[in-house]
């Protein structure tokens, strides 16, 4: 491998990183209860100004989306289901998006134009992570009531659907045969994000947009 590749993936390693920063606030502490270890009970988010499961400061959206969610949010309600859930917490916290960063080292491997492609992937998931984390800011959204965790950032839009989603079109354009799998994970970490309550629907597909519309932007840009 070039000198210069080696300092673009080295780019890559240290976007990617910055990318894990950006869409992982603190976590809280799981909810713990005595009979099967989960306390579903409400509790305020650290940064969402103390409205984290108060419906006082919830929109007639905010309460129609919850109540669309709520089926899909995996309250553990048995031992059988708790391991599930603790699975899920583990891949939202320590998984989901590391997955961008070992994919994209490994891929980079495969391709001609390794620069070209390393630049891509980074300046789209650095690039998406930014503008998701303004527009958090603006609309300053709190979290589902029906969350399992706390996060201590806002709801809308999504930054893990957005990034999953902004790498998309250059794995679809470089790798044809794995679309499926690669579709397959970007929509795994988004149900892991439903599963947990952690988003609305409005916030997953606007997210999926923008980072889609970001990716394709920079597809296109460096002309792969």
């Amino acid at each position: 491998m070039k000198k210069r590749d080696l300092l673009i993936l080295g780019f890559l390693i240290v976007g990617s990183l910055l990318v894990l920063e950006i869409n992982s606030p603190i976590l809280s502490d799981i909810r713990i209860d005595s009979s099967i270890g989960v306390n579903l009970s409400p509790f305020k988010a650290v940064g969402s100004e103390n409205c984290y499961q108060d419906l006082a400061c919830k929109t007639y959206l905010d309460i129609f989306e919850g109540n669309l969610i709520s089926p899909f949010v995996g309250y553990p309600l048995s031992p059988s289901e708790l391991q599930l859930y603790r699975f899920m917490v583990w891949f939202d916290a320590h998984v989901s998006l590391w997955v961008l960063l070992i994919l994209g080292c490994f891929l980079s491997f495969f391709v001609k134009k390794r620069s070209n492609f390393i630049t891509t992937f980074a300046s789209s998931a650095i690039s998406t992570s930014f503008i998701i984390l303004l527009l958090k800011e603006i609309f300053k959204r709190t979290r589902p009531i029906e969350s399992l965790i706390q996060y201590s950032s806002f709801s809308f839009p999504s930054g893990h659907a957005a990034v999953v989603f902004s790498v998309l079109p250059l794995l679809l354009k470089k790798y044809p045969k794995f679309k499926y799998l690669s579709i397959g994970i970007a929509l795994l970490v988004v149900y892991n994000r439903l599963y947990l309550g952690l988003h609305y629907f409005s916030d997953l597909i606007v997210g999926a947009i923008i980072g889609y519309a970001i990716g394709l932007f920079f597809l296109k840009y460096f002309k792969i």
